[in-house]
């Protein structure tokens, strides 16, 4: 069976929501993954508060999906924050995972303590045809730079710990790093997994919507896919679409 997937890091919500909204329904993958999402609801006036609700609104194939995060306030109120897993194909079990053990807010408004967010990953454990597949969004830790820190570290082992033994797994999304990294490596190694799109890309983010010279955007491939032996990969892209500061990744694999 082949299955199209496609991450992304939608951006604070969706900042570029409708032209995203416009790309998934294009594309229509089967599943898809997304980091920098809200859930929020009718309270907030700023549609992308509410991208768990918009997504299932503007998207109504995908019937299934799950949340996790921890809490942001944005200077209208504390909304959780995270990363999601949206499928066409029914959600067996959830699991979000965090990378510290605390919870972080971040203010959207005087956007000041980027390092106090924390980051985690989203599991689902998915029914595809009566064969079960693990699926991960991934939001590595910030930093300013994509090389290996003690935090990156201790992420690593964190997410080694807690996928240990599953597969069929697919694990993607905005790792903040760069695919040479001791980070990736550990990972394929010690999860059997393989990143699919290697070192082959120069940069994830959208440079439209960054300062490529000042901050080194323009050499950031942070965004991966990573998946485990049973997947066979018929084709992989980078549509280079602006419907957010990152591009999106779309795989086609065979299972």
């Amino acid at each position: 069976m082949q299955i199209k997937f496609i991450t992304l890091n939608i951006w604070n919500g969706g900042q570029l929501f409708d032209s995203a909204l416009k790309f998934l329904r294009d594309e229509n993958p089967v599943i898809a993954v997304f980091q920098e999402v809200y859930d929020g609801h009718e309270t907030h006036s700023e549609r992308r508060f509410r991208t768990m609700e918009i997504l299932h609104e503007a998207l109504p194939q995908f019937k299934y999906s799950a949340f996790g995060g921890t809490i942001i306030d944005h200077g209208n109120g504390h909304t959780p924050w995270g990363n999601a897993v949206f499928s066409k194909f029914p959600i067996l079990s959830k699991k979000n995972v965090l990378f510290e053990d605390k919870i972080g807010d971040f203010n959207f408004v005087t956007r000041k303590d980027f390092q106090n967010v924390v980051q985690g990953m989203m599991g689902a454990t998915i029914d595809i045809d009566g064969k079960k597949v693990d699926v991960y969004s991934l939001h590595g830790v910030w930093g300013t730079h994509g090389k290996d820190t003690e935090v990156r570290t201790a992420m690593g082992e964190k997410i080694i710990k807690s996928l240990n033994g599953i597969t069929p797994l697919i694990l993607a999304g905005d790792t903040n790093l760069n695919p040479t990294t001791e980070f990736v490596k550990n990972i394929c190694q010690e999860l059997s997994l393989t990143n699919l799109f290697g070192t082959e890309l120069v940069s994830t983010f959208n440079l439209k919507h960054k300062d490529a010279s000042a901050t080194g955007y323009a050499s950031a491939p942070v965004d991966m896919v990573f998946a485990s032996p049973e997947f066979k990969v018929i084709s992989k892209e980078m549509p280079q679409v602006d419907v957010s500061d990152h591009y999106p990744l779309k795989v086609l694999l065979e299972i």
